[in-house]
């Protein structure tokens, strides 16, 4: 008659249950890091989004007559044609501002999932 292995089952028991645990802590980090990607992107959207929106109404004012001669003293003083040659330039330097605070959000992030699943590898 067989006769079973406690010592060998707990270790059996132990060793799977380290390697659950860590495919759950590597499952929840890639889920973690793939939401914090599709943010960034939707965030990104968005910024250039309104970015764009704000550079539409520089350069092409409402009707009012306020307006009409704010913007008219704007163009005349070379505000408006700045805003037109250097638009790339500004959203580009903005989304990269953005990019680096995000950036290193991600990186706080990964460090702590890598501090958080370090015992488990061990």
């Amino acid at each position: 008659m067989p006769s079973i292995n406690l010592a060998y089952v707990a270790e059996l028991i132990l060793k799977y249950g380290r390697k659950f645990l860590y495919a759950s802590k590597l499952l929840f980090f890639f889920t973690l890091v793939s939401a914090m990607i599709t943010s960034f992107i939707a965030s990104f959207v968005i910024f250039y989004n309104l970015i764009q929106q704000f550079f539409n109404f520089v350069t092409h004012p409402s009707t009012g007559t306020m307006l009409d001669k704010v913007f008219g003293l704007m163009n005349c003083m070379g505000i408006v044609p700045a805003f037109n040659d250097n638009k790339a330039i500004l959203i580009s330097a903005l989304l990269f501002l953005l990019y680096r605070i995000l950036y290193i959000q991600f990186l706080k992030v990964y460090a702590l999932v890598a501090d958080i699943i370090k015992p488990l590898i061990g």
